[in-house]
């Protein structure tokens, strides 16, 4: 029991207009400055249940204050929306935060995903050049540029200085802080940024989370590794943070935070995704036999354009091939074989070794561990077995955003309540294609019911989201119909 010290949820897409948290008018257009249904019945839900909770533990919260709000990635999509549509849709978020002057939160940790790595990328940028400008006697060639925050970035004190590629200074997204700081009861706050671990220790180290957004779960975003890997097979596959980042940032970065806000280009792997996600074949071909010698010669500038054409096609070919590993796309269960065999081998080795370098101590006895993360969309709770860990808690997210035209029970939205004593309160809010889902909180630590019993206490009592589940149903079918519509006109194109 307690007060709630985090509140975690992930992927709301903010600005894809397949996600439900964009507000769209009657023809599926995203009207990015203005608040969708279902973020509005969400956050109206949510305050209601904050400050009831705060009201139940007054002397807590007059010493510990708000709870900190920590955003598990693939906040803003900046594959498939712009970057200020997708920012003026945070904005409102913020807007619902911060509304009436009473701000839902004191702190807000962002842990960036594969859909807004590039907020990451220009705070790590904008970090070293700082960190070049403020030490002007180091020679520049021994600054290297960090590409990992430390884990405990809330708790410094406890971490021995790590790894030197390890960021320990604070980052901040100046973007989103901008954002947050429009309204006067944020105007102090910073968006702090981890990545790609967040983690917390309570007070007697009796409990341990973790947080990550997902996305190192899954082989797709190890694509520059593996090609690494075939091509010079006596070269090692990464084992630390660094490196797993290090080998593979510049094609996260492109392919799903850059390329699709590339113009018309951008739209167009918009429609392929889309296509992609409903299992269609695309029209995109293999290249063809290499032209003859002679007719390099004779039609250079011909040529040239064909080979382009073919590496582009080729190119188009791996994204479609790869996509069938999707996590996103099994609908047969939550957590696909591939994924668990990810996350075991990522928690085992490049987060454990991270978790090392900063406590300096080996996790041998390491406290029952939580983890947080998002990604797939599939929220679920399952209790795991790892080598280096023992038994963990292992917390999925789910996502705020359709995969396809039709409503499959396997993908929804959830959100983590976490208190002092890092006891957490898994709440599913959504199913898809289950109008009458009923929101209870639920948990894979026995020491935490009393807590999560208190959570359904708070939301039986004041009938909070009452409704909720026909507000998302009815979100999705809007979407799934304007979906279908688009996947129709592009097959008759």
């Amino acid at each position: 029991m307690g007060l709630i010290r985090y509140v975690c949820l992930s992927d709301q897409h903010l600005g894809y207009d397949l996600g439900l948290l964009t507000k769209l008018d009657g023809q599926g257009h995203p009207i990015y400055s203005e608040v969708s249904p279902v973020m509005q019945a969400f956050c109206d839900g949510l305050r209601e249940l904050l400050v009831k909770n705060r009201q139940e533990h007054t002397a807590q919260f007059e010493e510990m204050g708000r709870p900190t709000l920590v955003l598990m990635g693939d906040v803003l999509d900046l594959a498939f929306a712009t970057m200020n549509g997708a920012g003026m849709v945070f904005e409102t978020f913020m807007r619902l935060i911060a509304q009436d002057g009473d701000r839902l939160f004191d702190q807000i940790i962002f842990i960036p995903g594969n859909h807004d790595h590039h907020l990451w990328e220009t705070a790590r940028e904008a970090k070293y050049l700082d960190y070049v400008r403020k030490n002007p006697d180091q020679p520049t060639t021994e600054l290297v540029p960090w590409h990992a925050t430390n884990v405990f970035v809330t708790t410094d004190a406890r971490a021995r200085p790590p790894d030197p590629r390890i960021l320990t200074l604070p980052v901040y997204s100046e973007f989103l802080t901008i954002l947050a700081q429009k309204f006067p009861a944020l105007k102090d706050h910073k968006v702090r940024i981890a990545y790609p671990n967040f983690g917390l220790f309570n007070q007697d180290n009796s409990n341990c989370v973790l947080f990550h957004h997902g996305h190192f779960f899954e082989g797709l975003y190890y694509f520059p590794s593996t090609l690494k890997e075939l091509l010079f097979p006596h070269q090692k596959w990464p084992r630390d943070v660094w490196d797993v980042e290090c080998e593979n940032f510049a094609w996260i970065d492109f392919v799903w935070s850059e390329l699709g806000r590339s113009g018309q280009v951008g739209q167009d792997m918009e429609t392929i995704y889309e296509r992609l996600i409903r299992g269609l074949q695309s029209t995109i071909r293999g290249p063809n036999q290499l032209p003859s010698l002679s007719r390099v010669r004779s039609e250079p500038e011909s040529v040239i354009r064909e080979t382009e054409h073919h590496l582009a096609e080729s190119f188009l070919s791996v994204i479609e091939n790869m996509s069938v590993e999707w996590e996103s796309s099994h609908t047969d269960h939550p957590m696909s074989r591939h994924l668990r065999f990810l996350l075991r081998w990522y928690v085992n080795w490049p987060l454990r070794n991270q978790v090392i370098a900063e406590l300096g101590r080996e996790l041998s006895h390491a406290p029952p561990m939580t983890l947080l993360f998002g990604h797939t969309h599939k929220p679920f709770l399952d209790t795991m077995r790892l080598t280096a860990w023992g038994k963990i808690y292992a917390y999925n997210t789910g996502g705020w955003l359709i995969q396809s035209v039709d409503a499959e029970p396997v993908y929804g939205g959830a959100l983590a309540f976490i208190n002092e004593d890092l006891q957490t309160a898994y709440l599913r809010m959504y199913v898809e294609g289950r109008p009458e889902h009923e929101l209870e909180a639920e948990t894979l630590d026995s020491s935490a019911q009393g807590f999560v019993d208190e959570i359904n206490g708070l939301i039986d009592q004041h009938s909070i989201w009452d409704g909720f589940g026909e507000e998302a149903d009815d979100a999705v079918q809007r979407r799934e119909g304007f979906l279908e519509q688009r996947t129709k006109a592009q097959a008759s194109d």
